[in-house]
Formats: structure tokens, sequence, C-alpha cells
């Protein structure tokens, strides 16, 4: 089985970040299952840099690397699961529009 799993890997450290490092850790020695992760991690700001301002500005161009990042591994790879984690914050929208195409 293929999953792309579109989700953040420390640094920084956060609960998803970290469950995503115990997932692929967990999967490395599965024979049956492969899963490529698209990291979209926020390394442009400080994590706890909650400025709205800050947050547009660099969010929606690292939301356009990592939407072209998933879509690029979804159409080559073709996988047989997508595993798509969000905030539920400003980054629902980056999510929405890789799910879109899913």
């Amino acid at each position: 089985m293929r999953v792309l799993l579109i989700a953040p890997k420390p640094p920084p450290n956060g609960g998803i970040g970290i469950w995503t490092k115990l997932l692929l850790s967990w999967s490395a020695g599965r024979k049956n299952l492969v899963i490529r992760n698209v990291d979209i991690s926020p390394r442009w700001r400080d994590i706890h840099d909650l400025r709205i301002a800050i947050r547009l500005l660099g969010g929606t161009l690292q939301a356009a690397r990592d939407i072209w990042r998933s879509l690029l591994q979804l159409f080559r790879w073709n996988p047989h699961v997508v595993h798509v984690t969000s905030s539920g914050s400003l980054s629902c929208a980056r999510d929405i529009v890789i799910l879109t195409f899913c």
C-alpha cells in the first residue's frame, strides 16, 4: 500500500509533528506499506509568532510550495491513500486545495 502523508515533521516539535515522526519510524520496517511524507512544517517563522500579517504573507508562499509538492507526489506516485493533517487554522485553505485534487 502506498500512502501519501501530508504532515509536518519536527522541528518544531509539536503533537502532529511528533506523531508523524513516530508513524514514519514505525512504517519503515513494513514490507507492504510505503509512506511518503510531504513535510509542511512552518520553517519560515518562529512557531510562536502568531501575527496575522506575517502568517498571511509567509504562509501564502509556503502554502503554494506545499500544494505544488503535494500535487507532484499525488500525480507522479499515484498513492492508494492520502492522509492530510490539519491544524484547523489558516492552513485549512491549503488543505482544502490539496484535497480537491484527491
